[in-house]
């Protein structure tokens, strides 16, 4: 029996509309004690949007809708934008996995190039370990390259 790889590669948050609709009403309420506390300038009423409510939209969109989806060979991504392409692993052009030694800390991650496009998969994500083991094994190692980098403090 052939062994099949089914599973998501994601942050874990699914309702990403929800977080928004949180956000949008914690800001709602800033804004209401800024008005109750007779706030005098005018321009925080056009600032608080342009300078919270958009990059956040960005920052939750950015977390939640990232997710990598493997089907037996077949990979499908959809990026923080929401833009989804699909692939098989047999044409991924490089992977690149780069770990970071800190003092007292490790780090990794672990980038998919493939037909110019690109994506980002690291540690925290759900799934990681079996996404990295998946791309190990049907991959070929000419296309893998491991950076090590060491940025420990040496002591003289």
């Amino acid at each position: 029996m052939k062994n099949k790889h089914n599973f998501v590669v994601n942050n874990g948050f699914s309702d990403w509309k929800k977080g928004t609709i949180r956000l949008y009403g914690f800001i709602m309420m800033f804004s209401a004690a800024l008005e109750i506390i007779n706030y005098k300038e005018k321009a925080a009423h056009i600032f608080i949007p342009l300078m919270v409510y958009l990059p956040c939209t960005f920052v939750i969109m950015y977390i939640c809708l990232f997710e990598v989806t493997v089907k037996d060979k077949m990979v499908n991504v959809r990026n923080w934008r929401g833009k989804k392409y699909s692939f098989n692993v047999s044409e991924i052009d490089k992977v690149i996995i780069r770990i970071t030694k800190t003092n007292g800390l490790t780090g990794e991650t672990l980038k998919v190039k493939v037909h110019g496009n690109s994506f980002r998969v690291d540690p925290f994500k759900k799934n990681y370990d079996k996404f990295k083991k998946f791309i190990e094994e049907n991959v070929s190692p000419e296309k893998i390259k491991i950076i090590n980098r060491d940025w420990r403090i040496k002591k003289s």
